[in-house]
């Protein structure tokens, strides 16, 4: 049972891609912000995952934590790491516990649907935005930007 868990998740950490339409928008990002990746996968799959998809060079950092105290904690340590203040934040989640963490901390958050939980799910727990488009995360970012001129 082991030998076919490490095989299915070595395919799956192989061969898994990048939402395709996130792809021109992160681009764009790139020119305006600081982007970043906060995960609990391991920063070699992270890495990896960046550089079959072509988009490693995006990204200003990765911090990799799978704190057992909870996500808040984990944003809190990247904030003081990279000299962050919450309201100079937008994070990107698909998870319930993203929303939850990020409202502790205040920081804005995007709920976005095509990820871990539905979108009916994520609504319940009222993040700053909820996108079914990537291209709706560039629009709430860049007038975010507008807002703080």
């Amino acid at each position: 049972m082991k030998e076919i868990k490490k095989e299915l998740v070595d395919k799956i950490e192989k061969e898994i891609m990048c939402f395709p339409k996130l792809i021109p928008v992160l681009k764009i990002l790139k020119k305006k912000c600081k982007l970043g990746i906060v995960s609990s996968n391991s920063r070699e799959y992270i890495i990896q995952f960046l550089k079959r998809n072509k988009i490693d060079h995006l990204f200003d950092f990765i911090y990799s934590d799978s704190s057992i105290l909870g996500k808040y904690n984990v944003l809190k340590r990247v904030c003081k790491k990279y000299e962050l203040l919450p309201d100079q934040i937008i994070f990107i989640g698909d998870e319930v516990r993203d929303i939850e963490a990020c409202k502790k901390i205040q920081i804005k958050i995007i709920a976005v649907t095509w990820g871990y939980n539905s979108k009916k799910f994520l609504v319940k727990f009222e993040p700053d935005y909820v996108v079914d488009e990537p291209k709706e995360i560039l629009e709430i970012v860049m007038s975010a930007c507008v807002s703080r001129t």
